[in-house]
């Protein structure tokens, strides 16, 4: 916290993610968009907020450590999971669906398993408030001769922003440990949030 976003770093199972802005105009940058994962996918999370040895470099600010689970960490041979939810947002009076589904199975030694979830979410949004637009510096020049450099708007307005999210997530985990000392884990995941913005101003 207080730090640039460009000095922070997210690993995503041992490998350094980084995620675009909706915006267009937003420069490349280090950050990473949390809502591109599914909390259901998520088996822990670690922050580090100084850099040590045993942690890759390159985190000033922060390290944060994203593992999915793993199909041997569940505790029955074979687990079913699914849910269904649905979330009324008030200002765009809109009710959206989030459905989520989790099957794992691992062998009868726990010694090999495979997990596949997926996600699926809607949501609208929207935000109300009050813009402005520079147009730069002026010299002001007051009866007395003093000049004082300040900024002049050449509009403003309401503003209303709204926005539809989509997002599909797709989870597939194999993991096969034969021993204590050996732990080999193949993780495909695909994440992919669709956003429409419109942006009106009176």
């Amino acid at each position: 916290r207080g730090t640039d976003k460009n000095l922070n770093m997210t690993q995503l199972n041992g490998q350094a993610v980084a995620s675009s802005e909706w915006w267009l105009n937003e420069p490349q940058t280090r950050s990473f968009n949390y809502d591109v994962l599914p909390s259901e996918i998520v088996g822990s999370l670690d922050v580090f907020k100084s850099p040590s040895a045993d942690l890759d470099e390159g985190s000033i600010g922060g390290l944060v450590i994203v593992k999915t689970r793993r199909p041997l960490a569940f505790k029955d041979q074979l687990t079913v999971q699914a849910s269904a939810e649905a979330m009324y947002s008030k200002l765009p009076g809109k009710t959206d669906p989030q459905l989520s589904g989790l099957l794992n199975w691992k062998s009868d030694d726990k010694t090999f398993g495979v997990l596949l979830a997926i996600s699926s979410q809607k949501r609208h949004m929207r935000r109300d408030g009050l813009e402005q637009f520079s147009d730069g510096k002026y010299d002001i020049k007051d009866q007395n001769g003093n000049v004082t450099n300040a900024y002049a708007s050449w509009g403003g307005g309401s503003a209303i922003f709204r926005q539809q999210r989509e997002r599909t997530t797709t989870n597939l985990a194999l993991q096969f440990q034969p021993n204590p000392a050996t732990d080999i884990v193949l993780n495909l995941m695909d994440s992919d949030m669709k956003m429409n913005n419109n942006n009106q101003n009176y």
